[in-house]
């Protein structure tokens, strides 16, 4: 016998979102898309399973079923009418025999008694139960999403025993809670980055040849909570390897031995191992932890170690890092990974290469930096920021060629060498321009502010935002409620 339990819209209590999967469905005949709502209906005669919930769509076809592991608490929740599901389908591509759904549950006025600690019977499952039921209400105070999911992974043994339907839908529910934490943190950081953003206050601009810089101002003297990769590696407070002893192309290793995190920013070289590398996001790695960092080959015709420990160099130059951070963006989109389109970024070196007039061995990018070495150098003497300068915005004519800004002053001061030599290095043989009007560069300002979208999940600390348009990339950290490192590039066919 069939029941049905659920319509599209529902006045239910939402609990919670949970993932699940849709099974069976080389057994159905129903076809199943991304984005359609499906419906649930308990199955009590089904000669498999008498926990069974099918899973229909619009035209009342079934489509498959929900897990076994599933059904098994939440038939009974059902049963006693204290819940009610509705679905989404995530994903149908390739999907012969299962399929990613979003569950949610819904709780019905007879499921509040749940959430009740009256009238518990004096048995073992009850006093889990009110167990659960007191660390549930007291997640209302936390603050830190990580430690809901790790508690959720610490509680994952009692599951095993026999837990009661009721206690188990409270175990099931971390992951949402949590989830709907990071979300709303998420959002708060977004709200203060976009007015950050839009008043980031520039001061006067300066000018040489082809080259306008609007130094952002910022008064920032407290001591910064993180240290930066030139740094910890120069005292050898963190390792960056190979992966292992073969080597990946688009990671290496970086584990951190400090007692602070560690700044990562994007664009910077690394220069060692089985060949350069330039880094494809901006990652704060925590204190005294391992991570994966995304990289892109800037040395094409090397994969051999030399015996050398990777160490900082340049910057790449600000197209390289454009069209790198726009096909960062599509693999993350498309693949969840923060790969680059290796291939561009070849291309993109080999131009610098040519543009220097360089024959490199290894088409290594460092080395056309080495060949305009004196005309770099004669930029950087006639463009002096402030001392209160914590980023820049750098204009070549009327058009913007990227920008780098920090929270701080003092970590600006130590990057503005090399990060200025990247920006000289793309302009230095092109004739001479007019100044820039400042407010071309602060509409650029707006335009990334307002494209900037959360990045979840993201390697490293704090919260990564990326740069939501086809003719912009870039992307944005913040941790602690500071502005670590926003880069911003316009992108070039």
């Amino acid at each position: 016998m069939e029941i049905p339990m659920v319509t599209k819209q529902t006045k239910d209590n939402l609990l919670g979102t949970i993932k699940s999967k849709i099974v069976g469905l080389q057994y159905c005949d129903a076809g199943i898309a991304a984005g359609i709502t499906v419906d649930f209906r308990r199955q009590r005669d089904n000669e498999y399973d008498d926990n069974a919930i099918g899973v229909f769509v619009d035209d009342n076809e079934l489509a498959g079923y929900l897990p076994r592991h599933c059904v098994r608490w939440l038939a009974p929740l059902i049963d006693a009418g204290q819940l009610r599901l509705t679905g989404e389908v995530l994903d149908a591509d390739d999907c012969d025999f299962e399929a990613p759904l979003d569950l949610s549950l819904h709780i019905t006025s007879k499921g509040s008694d749940i959430f009740s600690l009256c009238a518990l019977p004096e048995t073992a499952n009850a006093m889990l139960h009110k167990m659960f039921l007191g660390l549930y209400n007291d997640l209302e105070q936390c603050q830190s999403p990580e430690e809901i999911a790790k508690l959720h992974t610490l509680l994952k043994p009692l599951c095993k025993s026999a837990m009661s339907p009721q206690t188990r839908l409270l175990y099931e529910l971390l992951p949402a809670k949590s989830h709907a934490l990071q979300i709303h943190q998420i959002q708060q950081q977004q709200a203060k980055l976009l007015e950050q953003l839009r008043s980031l206050p520039l001061g006067e601009n300066v000018h040489y040849r082809n080259l306008t810089i609007f130094p952002v101002l910022c008064d920032n003297k407290k001591t910064r909570p993180y240290i930066l990769l030139d740094e910890s590696l120069d005292n050898q407070a963190v390792e960056l390897t190979e992966v292992d002893a073969d080597g990946d192309v688009p990671t290496l290793t970086l584990i951190n031995h400090s007692s602070k995190p560690v700044l990562i920013p994007e664009g910077q070289v690394v220069t060692g191992g089985k060949q350069n590398r330039v880094i494809n996001i901006t990652i704060l790695v925590a204190a005294g932890v391992a991570t994966t960092i995304p990289v892109s080959c800037v040395e094409r015709s090397r994969w051999r170690d030399r015996g050398q420990r990777f160490r900082t160099a340049c910057y790449a130059p600000p197209n390289l890092r454009a069209r790198k951070s726009a096909s960062v963006r599509q693999s993350r989109r498309e693949k969840g990974t923060f790969e680059s389109d290796q291939g561009q970024v070849w291309e993109d070196v080999k131009a610098c290469l040519d543009a220097a007039s360089v024959e490199s061995e290894t088409e290594s990018l460092t080395e056309s930096y080495e060949a305009l070495e004196s005309k770099t150098k004669e930029y950087l003497e006639n463009l002096k920021l402030p001392e209160n300068c914590c980023g820049a915005l750098v204009m070549h004519g009327d058009k913007v060629v990227g920008m780098d800004v920090f929270d701080y002053p003092e970590t600006f001061i130590k990057m503005w060498q090399r990060l200025g030599e990247s920006y000289v290095l793309g302009v230095v043989n092109q004739p001479e321009q007019e100044a820039c009007e400042e407010n071309i560069a602060r509409r650029f300002l707006v335009s990334v502010a307002e494209k900037l979208t959360p990045v979840v999940p993201a390697p490293g600390i704090g919260w990564r935002f990326e740069v939501d348009s086809e003719k912009i990339a870039g992307g944005s950290l913040v941790y602690q409620d500071s502005l670590c490192h926003v880069s911003a590039f316009y992108v070039s066919d």
